[in-house]
């Protein structure tokens, strides 16, 4: 089994034996479980790693539809103290004008209706437009927060 960086030439050498599975994720953070596969089945894989990670397309897609923005995670509800959030947006605007605070939030367990007027009418008094996205994908998260 071979891991690591390598030239299409080399990657094409490699391909050309019958005995060599070659796999080709986008960074090496992501080599793991294609190494840990083959060798749960005895396989000998070639590795072919890039400094470019394939999760960087779905970070791009977030900058692309939502601009800068500062994210929260987690329901508009007391707890979470999302009315104080609309404050520091409000502070935080002053310094990047750009940045949309954008919230990625499952269903809440109770009836949060009249805290969620509150905060809309709050947030609505200095003219912040919170993105609200609702549920976010678990697998989409990462891309989300690292964007």
């Amino acid at each position: 089994m071979l891991v690591g960086y390598g030239a299409p030439e080399e990657l094409a050498r490699f391909t050309s034996r019958p005995d060599r599975t070659v796999r080709v994720p986008g960074h090496p953070d992501e080599a793991g479980p294609p190494v840990l596969d083959a060798v749960a089945h005895g396989d000998r894989a070639h590795i072919h790693v890039s400094r470019r990670s394939n999760a960087e397309p779905a970070r791009a897609a977030w900058r692309v539809r939502l601009g800068p923005y500062v994210l929260t995670v987690g329901g508009i509800e007391p707890r979470k103290g999302s009315l104080d959030l609309i404050e520091a947006y409000a502070v935080l605007r002053a310094a990047r004008p750009d940045a949309r605070p954008v919230i990625a939030s499952g269903e809440n367990l109770f009836d949060y209706r009249e805290y969620r007027a509150r905060w809309e009418a709050r947030a609505a008094g200095p003219g912040i437009e919170p993105v609200v996205l609702g549920g976010v994908p678990e697998a989409a998260l990462p891309s989300l927060v690292a964007a």
